[in-house]
Parts: C-alpha cells; structure tokens; sequence
C-alpha cells in the first residue's frame, strides 16, 4: 500500500472509526505465522524493524496540538497532542504509527513525546520503568480485502494516557525472518 504522507495521515486519523477486536484471528480471519508474529509482537516494532532489514528512520508526517475531537474518547474536551509518522526501512515506508496523548499541557506526564523528533517512540516506551501497558487490540483499516492491518495499545503513566496506533504497511511480514 503506497499513500502519500497527507493520505496516510487521514488513513491513521479514520481508525478510530474502526471496529477494534481483543484477538488478531477475529479482526483477520486466517494470518500467516509471519503476520501473527508481528501483530502480536510485545517487544519494540522499531527493533524489530531494525532486526529484519536494518536501520530504520522516522519520517513525521504531522506533529502537534489539536483540538478534543482529534482522539474520539479518549480526551474529554481537553487538547490532544498528536504525532504521525511512518517507520522506513530497506528504503521502504513498513509502518506508519499515530501517538495520541489526550488532556496535553506542560504538566503532561508525556511532556517528553514533543521532544522525540526523529526518534522512534517505541525507544522511549521501552526505557520507562513507570509504565502500565494495556493489551494490543486489532482492526483492519477499510473493507477492501488488502486494507491494512492494524493494532492499537493504550499506555498509562502517572495516570495520563497515550494510545499508539500502529498499521503495518506492504512487505512487513513478507519476509521469512520477519
């Protein structure tokens, strides 16, 4: 799937539309183990990335504050701090990622979100010891057959929310050490 950044952007928005499910197999159907493996992957998808084909680059697509209705319920009519990027790999977009922090402000818990730049989430969510992880939940972005799949996860910290939306874009799990 080749969409263009504005493309992949509204694709991240509009899964929050999505019919979400507990288990991979009920949002999927039938997954190759290669698919499953990465779907149900508890690790970093960033390192995991970087283990199959090698560096890995952040390209933002979008960053910054947005009004309550940019995270439909999570945010409670407060500021929500948005983040949309694709992960890049052998020169190829793999995953594109949406990171939504509802009830943003410099007291935020996730402050540190804003400052990433060019890293990777997924590096500062593995360094903190103060996390709570909730469990991964999966859609398949669109009717078509080929749409995407997705999975999503809601992290705590000190209270606050953050909830990562990951999509897994062509060629991901097409490889036999993916």
């Amino acid at each position: 799937m080749t969409l263009t950044p504005d493309a992949l952007t509204a694709l991240l928005r509009q899964s929050d539309g999505s019919l979400w499910h507990d288990d991979a197999m009920q949002a999927f159907g039938s997954l190759s183990p290669q698919a499953a493996g990465w779907l149900n992957e508890r690790g970093s998808l960033t390192q995991r990335l970087r283990d199959a084909f090698g560096p890995v680059t952040v390209e933002r697509l979008f960053e910054g504050a947005r009004g309550a209705e940019a995270a439909a319920g999570l945010a409670e009519g407060r500021p929500v701090w948005e983040r949309c990027v694709r992960l890049v790999a052998a020169g190829l977009p793999r995953i594109a990622a949406r990171t939504c922090i509802p009830g943003w402000g410099p007291d935020n818990p996730w402050c540190e979100v804003q400052r990433l730049g060019d890293r990777p989430l997924g590096e500062l969510l593995f360094e903190l010891d103060d996390l709570e992880r909730g469990p991964l939940r999966f859609a398949r972005l669109g009717a078509d057959a080929r749409a995407p799949h997705a999975r999503r996860c809601v992290y705590r910290r000190s209270g606050a929310v953050l909830e990562l939306t990951e999509v897994f874009l062509d060629g991901v799990w097409g490889r036999a050490d993916g």
